[in-house]
């Protein structure tokens, strides 16, 4: 079965669901999405994951976005792509910044080079 932001027509109807549970208290959400049968059953994991982003900014960015940022929130996944610790060409990632727009903001420093400052990398 095709996922949601590869199908058009499945692509609308999880927006429909998205904006009913938007327009329901945040508290009741859970439980609405849990409760869907029949065909709108398959869309349950894909709902939990977008209200799971809602309350971050990048959440609600891909949420107002459209097409392209929802299917990139839906089909993520769930582990991280660096780690701290992790080595990025000369640099050693130490911990992210912030997030939003295309990428995660990581501080880091140049190996073995603890004179200079820490640098900001976006990895998108």
């Amino acid at each position: 079965m095709p996922e949601a932001s590869q199908d058009p027509a499945r692509y609308r109807r999880l927006l429909d669901l998205l904006g009913n549970a938007l327009d329901l208290p945040a508290s009741a959400r859970a439980t609405w999405v849990d409760a869907l049968s029949g065909d709108n059953a398959e869309f349950r994991e894909p709902l939990r994951r977008l209200l799971s982003h809602q309350s971050d900014t990048r959440g609600q960015a891909a949420i107002d976005g459209g097409a392209g940022a929802m299917a990139a929130l839906i089909d993520e996944p769930t582990t991280p792509a660096f780690v701290a610790g992790q080595q990025i060409g000369e640099y050693t990632l130490e911990r992210p910044l912030g997030e939003g727009g295309m990428g995660v903001v990581w501080l880091a420093r140049r190996h073995g080079d603890s004179a200079r400052p820490p640098v900001a990398i976006k990895i998108p």
